[in-house]
């Protein structure tokens, strides 16, 4: 008889498959067989438990839940078993009054509170279900987008850690994003987020309708690999992986302005300097290009060689020099007026005292006063330079895991030269306050704010 309730209980969900779009607004709980009916040699294994004086919570390999309710002269009571997607579950929990039951899901990213009683979600969150390629701190820092290579552009909460906002219209990997600056009244808000992406497309978000408003794209199909937007917010210029082309758009009125030749290797970064007049763009045939986009007498300047491929670069916020990372690990910094290289770091000497093969910084970001360069890579660590002064000195070195301070710390050193890591990504906040980092296991934020927990 308690079964046939179940099931009555049942019906008015409806049914559907837990597809990763689906699951992206949270996973709708569907009815599926009945876990303690099935033949034991049929009944999939078991992959978390918890329970409670009262309950009993069952987590299974096959995305399915099962709950039971616990008394002392009786064998467990089913009261339902249903399914929140049909990846592992890899953790589950019971609050302290029984009413609520979390679920965590290492495959998808996944956190699920439910409360069992009403059958409603207490919470729903959900991570990129691919690594993430790029992170860029609102201008309020208030908020922290993120894009991964599943397409998807997510907007967290730089306090709390939750995601409020999920645009998952592109078909391609997000390679770079970019908030459009609004300068009102004593704030900068920005309501307005940029994204390009490998499926050919750079899309204008608008976070109050939760929608995008302008697509950005070119007449010929094309590879985009980074973003960069004039101080003013109207000009967005995106470089190619394939064409080793520049195109500029009018966001205002999605007009494809111009499309600038020169490299002739993919394009890696672009960046305008603060007034907007200058555009900087980095690629990998060894050289950074300055573009005066607004000038009526264009003339061809000088690139600015490098030895090795042009992964990153950054405009100091005084617009008065430039630091590109190349692909030797080394961060060189340039007069964008005079077209001279002012100085110069070799990363691998700094970073650590063994030759270090193959690794690299891989993103470079200046601090909000201009006095410390930020950079990362594939560095066991972030550093931070001095830059100012002739000689640029290390001043900090941040690793991004604390397993040297464990009992393992001897062989973690034996084995760092041959530790083979992804490149990272940084961003740093402009309130000065904060840093965004992404790594392979996700985005770390590291902040200065006393109240606030990592």
């Amino acid at each position: 008889q308690q079964l046939e309730l179940l099931d009555s209980r049942q019906l008015r969900l409806q049914q559907q498959e837990a597809e990763d779009d689906q699951m992206e607004e949270g996973p709708s709980l569907i009815t599926t067989k009945k876990v303690h009916e099935a033949p034991v040699e049929s009944r999939p294994w078991i992959s978390s438990l918890a329970w409670h004086p009262n309950l009993l919570l069952i987590g299974y390999i096959n995305g399915v839940f099962a709950v039971f309710a616990l008394d002392a002269e009786l064998a467990p009571c089913p009261i339902y078993a249903l399914s929140i997607g049909k990846y592992q579950i890899d953790s589950c929990a019971i609050n302290k009054s029984g009413e609520w039951l979390a679920f965590g899901c290492r495959e998808t990213g996944q956190l699920l509170v439910w409360e069992w009683r009403s059958e409603a979600y207490v919470l729903k969150q959900q991570g990129h279900l691919s690594p993430m390629a790029s992170v860029q701190f609102s201008p309020d820092g208030q908020s922290i987008a993120t894009g991964g290579q599943d397409g998807r552009v997510k907007v967290w909460g730089s306090s709390t850690g939750f995601a409020h906002v999920t645009f998952a219209e592109h078909r391609g990997a997000i390679t770079a994003l970019h908030w459009v600056r609004q300068h009102g009244g004593s704030t900068q808000k920005s309501s307005v987020l940029l994204s390009a992406s490998t499926d050919g497309t750079v899309r204008a978000w608008d976070l109050l309708r939760c929608k995008a408003f302008r697509l950005l794209t070119t007449p010929l199909p094309a590879q985009f690999s980074c973003l960069a937007v004039d101080p003013t917010g109207d000009v967005v210029v995106a470089g190619t992986l394939d064409t080793f082309q520049i195109h500029v758009w009018s966001l205002r009125t999605g007009d494809l302005l111009e499309t600038i030749d020169g490299h002739t290797g993919p394009i890696s970064c672009l960046s305008f300097d603060p007034i907007g007049r200058l555009l900087v763009s980095g690629s990998w045939d060894k050289t950074v290009r300055s573009w005066d986009l607004f000038s009526r007498d264009r003339k061809p300047r000088l690139p600015w060689q490098h030895s090795h491929e042009v992964l990153s670069l950054a405009y100091r916020p005084d617009g008065k020099e430039v630091a590109v990372a190349c692909l030797n690990g080394d961060l060189a910094f340039w007069d964008p007026l005079m077209d001279q290289q002012v100085g110069q770091i070799e990363a691998k000497r700094d970073i650590y005292t063994r030759k270090l093969d193959g690794h690299h910084f891989s993103s470079v970001q200046y601090s909000t006063d201009g006095r410390a360069v930020w950079a990362s890579g594939t560095f066991p660590w972030m550093a931070v330079y001095s830059s100012e002064g002739p000689h640029r000195l290390l001043l900090a070195r941040l690793p991004f895991s604390q397993l040297h301070r464990s009992k393992d710390a001897d062989r973690f050193n034996n084995n760092l030269a041959d530790l083979k890591l992804d490149p990272t990504t940084i961003s740093v906040s402009p309130t000065g306050r904060a840093l965004a980092c992404l790594t392979k296991a996700g985005c770390q934020l590291w902040n200065l704010e006393e109240g606030l927990l990592f």
